[in-house]
């Protein structure tokens, strides 16, 4: 048998170029740090004293949009929170990289309330990620429940369904906003686990591409997914119009809905990094582990690489009984294109630490740096 040598490369040269296809070449793992001049921005002694969930939207090129889940509003004092009430939601903007202003709600008492509340009176909402539009602000709401006598403390709660809330004036102060509601018929809560949609939107295209987390069962076992559904823009608050990815196609029927990696949290993002060009996952690996992780892939859809331990969250190890979650990333905050700004939240098993050590409940910010792709 002959060979042709012509068409045959230089062993090594063979060998650098199926390294640089691998996207190897030149690589290195990305450096996270802690980015505490980003933690001051959100800390201030009166008002709005902490909240988690700290999800982010960009509203135009210089204004943010934060919606943020229980919040506390009161005071601090002595390193402690008082004369403080709880609520269910509360939002922010921020201009540049000025300190936020904070709105929620008031009761016809004067006390603190939720910001906004669902249209059928039943229980409260967690704001999740959302998306502007030509046709207005678009936001994931998450409907949740208490669980009288429920065991477990923090965690004494259910979801019970996902509306789409749609501002027709978001350019108007918060207060202002006028807000429709309508639930999504596709978003499942049962005993054998919950489909959520709505943990990240992002914008690839002419679509939007909504991601979610399947926890149902599935022969038996229990897991929790990533699932993506899509739509295009203009057609965002119509319903019928989304297609959920199923089998590596788009289908009409969100019950086909397929896994695309498994292990992820209710709470997540997914955006696209330019500099590794790829979409880059964030979340915390374990809902409550305080170990920030990174998916890559190299289409919205995956497949998605393996997971990376980026960051370990140094208030797990306080004596405080503290417990880290809600990990996500901010692309809208990046300085360069080789930068993620990672926000998470640090709680407690135990209330009276929250209220007696006021450095827990607050936005806590990580820098994530990448080296340029080859």
């Amino acid at each position: 048998m002959q060979t042709n040598h012509r068409n045959l490369l230089p062993l090594p040269l063979m060998v650098l170029l199926f390294i640089a296809s691998a996207g190897l070449l030149g690589a290195s793992e990305p450096t996270a740090t802690p980015a505490p001049e980003l933690d001051t921005l959100f800390r201030q002694e009166s008002g709005w004293t902490g909240a988690d969930g700290s999800f982010s939207i960009p509203l135009s090129p210089d204004t943010t949009l934060w919606l943020f889940g229980d919040t506390w509003v009161g005071e601090i004092k002595d390193g402690k929170r008082t004369n403080t009430t709880l609520i269910n939601n509360s939002v922010a903007l921020q201009h540049g990289s000025e300190r936020p202003q904070f709105f929620y709600g008031t009761k016809l008492t004067g006390k603190p309330a939720a910001f906004i509340t669902p249209k059928d009176r039943r229980g409260y909402f967690w704001p999740f990620h959302g998306v502007r539009t030509k046709d207005g602000l678009y936001l994931f709401l998450q409907q949740v429940e208490n669980v009288p006598g429920k065991a477990g403390g923090a965690f004494n709660f259910r979801m019970t369904g996902t509306w789409l809330g749609h501002v027709l004036n978001p350019d108007d102060p918060p207060p202002d906003w006028k807000i429709t509601q309508q639930k999504l018929p596709f978003a499942k809560f049962t005993p054998q686990g919950d489909l959520l949609l709505g943990g990240s939107v992002m914008r690839d295209g002419d679509y939007l591409y909504i991601y979610g987390v399947d926890s149902r069962a599935i022969a038996g076992k229990k897991q929790s997914s990533l699932v993506v559904a899509r739509v295009r823009e203009q057609h965002l608050g119509d319903l019928k119009q989304w297609r959920f990815f199923a089998n590596g196609k788009w289908a009409s029927d969100s019950g086909k809905l397929s896994p695309l990696c498994p292990d992820f949290p209710t709470e997540f993002s997914i955006s696209y990094l330019p500099a590794a060009k790829k979409y880059a996952a964030v979340y915390m690996g374990g809902p409550i582990s305080g170990k920030i992780r990174l998916r890559l892939a190299s289409s919205p859809t995956g497949p998605w690489e393996e997971p990376r331990l980026i960051y370990e969250c140094p208030e797990q190890a306080w004596p405080e009984k503290v417990f880290c979650y809600s990990a996500k990333a901010h692309p809208e905050l990046a300085t360069s294109p080789d930068e993620l700004i990672i926000t998470y939240a640090a709680n407690s098993w135990e209330l009276a630490n929250v209220l007696n050590d006021a450095r827990l409940y607050w936005p806590r910010f990580v820098r994530l740096k990448f080296d340029p792709a080859p």
